[in-house]
Formats: structure tokens, sequence, C-alpha cells
């Protein structure tokens, strides 16, 4: 795993809640979860540009929870 992608997996900062009380923005590892797929197949999709382009937040990545259609 690379620099950026152990920096990716921190613990994501707060972000505005939508309903249910979930966080509108997700890190690699919920957007994997979600999508029921790898950790490592979110990191080569969005290099392929196959997944929404991800927000950065300083070094971190977060994708919008609505723009992630699994």
């Amino acid at each position: 795993m690379t620099k950026q992608e152990e920096e990716d997996d921190a613990p994501a900062q707060a972000a505005p809640a939508n309903r249910e009380g979930e966080s509108a923005l997700v890190d690699a590892k919920e957007a994997a979860r979600l999508c029921s797929l790898s950790l490592q197949m979110i990191y080569k999709l969005n290099r392929a540009g196959k997944m929404p382009a991800p927000i950065r937040i300083g070094s971190l990545l977060r994708w919008q929870r609505r723009e992630l259609t699994c």
C-alpha cells in the first residue's frame, strides 16, 4: 500500500451528515464496503477514471456517498 493509500484510510473528518446520521463523504474503505469491492479495486478504478471524481481534503480522498452508484 502506498503512503497516499494509507493516508486515505485515516479516519474521516467530520462531514455534514445526511439522513440517519450517515456522513455525506466517505473514504476509500467505506466506498469499497458500499460497493462490495476490495480497497485495491477502488484505487484501481479511481486511477482508471471509472469512479466519480473524489474530493481532495489535504492529502485525503473522499467520495460523495450519493455519487457512488455500485
